[in-house]
């Protein structure tokens, strides 16, 4: 009987035996440090991976194929909100037993939602998804078209779909072969062509890809010089080549990226200082009027339903009139309005008496728990204040 003649049904009971007759189940959850190949494997896919998916604090993120739940916890770490959807009730009960074993130290991160899935439909809401992350499980899919829909359903408008998924030869591979022979699961080949004329019919509106290289290149410091100077040898290119053939990080986009100040991705701004007085009385409180303007690409939010993270403010830094610091979290300023890309909106700070002196104040944008702007490129605006 063909693999692909097998019903969901047979490879969702397949995927359960898998884990049940793991000698060592326990090992599953030192993932992805089960060995030092795996390791350097797992995370040379991992970090561009989570770099496409353009992440944001407090997003829903759908861990598919989540097995143990290790890629999960990861995403708690990074407070995401995960859900670990997997076919295999063995798997999640492995993941609920990480988390507890190893907790994230911040009791402030998301805790996850375990959904069993039947291989067929999702059980969540329509839109209801920030993003969706599938490591290494799409091609153990009978139906990748079924499922692709079901992605596209629960994903929310702007969301974005990160796959890292072996190449076009994947079953024919020694290690397919062996797994498809002693555990009766599916090892399919990708072909990226295919899953995007599935993706752009489900309406799914982009497919983007990462550069991914494995193993990384050995050179040598006259070849690192010569690729700088933009002479690329033939053995890199034929690198690159292969290893993109052999796996491929790759990106589903549901319409046009809609970003916000819960993650890094375009956080950009303009600071104006609009009114500042130059000389202050001693005792005498005073207020800097300063003009926010998003430069960037990603909305920056007011108070939200996020416990404050994101929602961008003004922060002061205070120095001498020498420029050494004196303070660098004065206090920080919450600004009047959400801010989308664009536009502009004008903060008061305002200020305590200071103590006798030149001071030099600089203001800054900060994402309450993700980032300072300057760190993301913004250029402080300076004032120099007496106080006599």
């Amino acid at each position: 009987m063909s693999v692909l003649s097998k019903s969901v049904e047979h490879y969702c009971h397949t995927a359960d035996d898998y884990y049940k007759k793991q000698t060592n189940p326990n090992a599953l959850l030192h993932k992805p440090f089960m060995s030092l190949v795996e390791a350097s494997n797992s995370l040379a896919k991992l970090g561009p991976l989570l770099e496409g998916l353009h992440l944001g604090k407090k997003m829903t993120v759908l861990d598919f194929g989540a097995g143990s739940c290790w890629l999960a916890r990861f995403l708690a770490l990074l407070d995401c909100r995960p859900v670990c959807l997997d076919v295999s009730a063995t798997a999640l009960a492995l993941g609920e037993r990480l988390f507890k074993l190893w907790p994230p130290l911040d009791e402030s991160v998301e805790q996850p939602q375990f959904l069993l899935f039947d291989g067929k439909r999702i059980d969540l809401s329509d839109e209801s998804i920030d993003r969706v992350v599938c490591f290494e499980a799409l091609h153990h899919v009978p139906n990748p078209a079924e499922v692709l829909a079901e992605i596209f359903r629960v994903l929310k408008p702007g969301g974005i779909a990160g796959f890292a998924e072996p190449g076009e030869h994947h079953s024919q591979t020694q290690f397919s072969q062996s797994e498809m022979i002693n555990y009766d699961v599916l090892e399919l080949d990708i072909c990226v062509s295919d899953i995007w004329n599935t993706a752009r019919h489900l309406g799914f509106t982009d497919i983007r890809f990462r550069l991914f290289s494995f193993p990384t290149i050995d050179m040598s410091l006259e070849q690192r010089d010569a690729l700088i100077r933009g002479v690329l040898p033939e053995s890199v290119v034929g690198h690159l080549a292969q290893s993109m053939s052999d796996w491929s990080i790759f990106f589903l986009h549901k319409g046009s990226l809609i970003l916000d100040s819960r993650g890094t991705a375009g956080l950009l701004g303009s600071l104006t200082v609009l009114d500042a007085p130059r000389t202050v009385s001693r005792g005498q409180e005073f207020n800097i009027r300063v003009r926010c303007s998003n430069t960037g690409t990603a909305t920056w939010l007011a108070p939200s339903t996020y416990r404050d993270v994101g929602t961008v403010k003004l922060g002061p830094h205070l120095y001498d009139q020498d420029m050494r610091l004196v303070t660098f979290d004065m206090y920080r300023e919450p600004l009047p309005r959400q801010v989308p890309p664009g536009t502009s909106c004008d903060a008061i700070a305002k200020f305590q008496p200071l103590p006798p002196g030149e001071y030099v104040i600089t203001f800054d944008l900060v994402a309450e728990h993700v980032t300072w702007f300057e760190a993301m490129g913004t250029v402080p605006a300076t004032v120099r204040v007496r106080i006599e």
